[in-house]
């Protein structure tokens, strides 16, 4: 865990320094910019994390590896899909409505177990269990999409969410601490710390750019 952090400040400040010492001088957007970038790295740390639970307990209802590797990545394209779509359809402005909603997701993966969906029917077994794990892609992908359309620096955006994802991945040895039932708490952290990096749940315009119709 200590590596986890050291590594996310070391990723953090190399994407600082690289933006040269112009870009701390402004100070009017360039704060918020910087907040969305935040956002987007942690957004990415929290998707490994709940992606790595999924497929493990996944594989306590359907055994087998390809079954399991194709039911989990078709939800997660299914829902990345849906939540970007959904981000297109309302264009949120203010986000803690859908922070609410992925703690909410999170929350039940907690409470709610796998195993109770063991002797379903195969088709409410599938989608119950997609339903539960990946809800929490769902309105994470509002979430960033909706900060993707307002940041000035796409690129940025980009390769912060794939330096989460790198994080994530090594945050998941949590599993020999916490088992892998409870390493959605280490995705909560995550989650909780894009709320704050991203400087709270409103969406603010670009700099310069007008209402939308």
């Amino acid at each position: 865990m200590v590596l986890m952090v050291l590594l996310s400040l070391g990723l953090w400040w190399a994407t600082a320094r690289a933006a040269g010492p112009a870009s701390w001088e402004e100070r009017s957007g360039r704060s918020a910019e910087w907040g969305l970038v935040a956002r987007s790295f942690f957004l990415g740390a929290g998707f490994m994390l709940v992606e790595t639970k999924a497929v493990v307990h996944m594989a306590l209802l359907f055994g087998g590896t390809w079954t399991v590797n194709t039911v989990v990545f078709a939800a997660v394209l299914l829902m990345s899909l849906a939540g970007n779509l959904l981000a297109m359809y309302l264009k949120p402005r203010n986000l803690t409505p859908y922070y609410g909603l992925l703690f909410i997701s999170l929350f039940l993966n907690v409470v709610i177990p796998m195993e109770a969906f063991l002797g379903l029917d195969p088709a409410v077994q599938v989608a119950g269990a997609c339903l539960l794990a990946f809800a929490p892609v769902a309105c994470a992908g509002i979430i960033f999409s909706a900060s993707f359309a307002r940041s000035q620096r796409p690129n940025r955006m980009f390769g912060a969410n794939v330096a989460g994802a790198l994080v994530g991945g090594l945050a998941e040895n949590a599993s020999m601490l916490l088992g892998f039932r409870h390493l959605i708490l280490v995705a909560v952290g995550f989650y909780l710390l894009s709320g704050l990096g991203g400087g709270g749940g409103d969406v603010r315009e670009r700099p310069g750019s007008g209402p939308e119709a």
